[in-house]
């Protein structure tokens, strides 16, 4: 029997351009990043402890994602030296695994399964991937002008666009054409990003529940609403916590 348990985490003072977030599945704690003041930051799920993780030479931090399993945060920077970096969830080790050139990249995703990592470019309308550790880098889809948003789900790449106003996916493999599977999205200029962690998924061999995360942004105040579905007899108590 599983239960479904909504937690509302509300931090305050977060200031514009907050971008993307991350759920570190094993120790219940979501990073961010904060384009505004160049910052990754992380906050536990019951709002404690908010810390910033890397702020130092970064140019505009637009995307986040994190290996629980291995305990390692990767974020694409998009600014003057568009990068992806990588360091330890504590924020040591830091270093750049792809420098991206000249390419106008947007969203990352990461996918532990097949150590693999995702993003696009905006010039080239072109979805990328490569390993882990950076290497084997290779266009993996072409013509995908309106990507927002990208995950993994099984043997599927799935986005939004946001100019059809519809969820899309494609095979990993990427050799078939994209399918629409829920069209038309609504109330779209509201939605900034949707994460479904499952912890089996992200963790390998984690436990049997998953989070869904819905974020709103409004006035400087950051909304979470965190949705848990796991097993009655292990899930945590509804929160609502205030950041200051």
């Amino acid at each position: 029997e599983r239960e479904t348990i909504v937690s509302d985490i509300f931090i305050q003072h977060v200031k514009a351009a907050f971008v993307s977030i991350a759920v570190d599945a094993r120790r219940r704690a979501i990073y961010w990043t904060n384009s505004a003041s160049d910052l990754i930051e992380r906050v536990n799920l019951d709002g404690s402890n908010r810390t910033v993780i890397a702020e130092h030479d970064m140019g505009s931090p637009i995307d986040v994602e994190v290996d629980s399993h291995a305990g390692f945060l990767y974020w694409l920077d998009a600014g003057i030296k568009p990068r992806i970096e990588s360091c330890s969830l504590s924020g040591k080790g830091r270093r750049v695994l792809l420098d991206l050139k000249d390419q106008y990249p947007s969203i990352l995703e990461l996918d532990v399964q097949t150590q693999a990592l995702y993003w696009n470019d905006k010039n080239t309308k072109q979805l990328f991937t490569a390993r882990m550790d950076g290497s084997s880098m290779k266009v993996l889809k072409s013509s995908i002008p309106h990507i927002t948003g990208i995950f993994i789900e099984g043997n599927y790449i799935y986005w939004i666009d946001w100019w059809n106003k519809d969820i899309e996916k494609i095979p990993i493999s990427g050799q078939e054409e994209a399918s629409v599977i829920l069209s038309p999205i609504k109330d779209m200029e509201d939605l900034i990003s949707v994460k479904v962690v499952s912890g089996v998924v992200q963790c390998k061999a984690g436990p049997d529940w998953s989070t869904s995360i819905h974020i709103t942004y409004n006035n400087q105040k950051l909304y979470l609403h965190v949705l848990h579905a796991l097993p009655i007899n292990s899930r945590p108590s509804p929160t609502w916590s205030t950041v200051p």
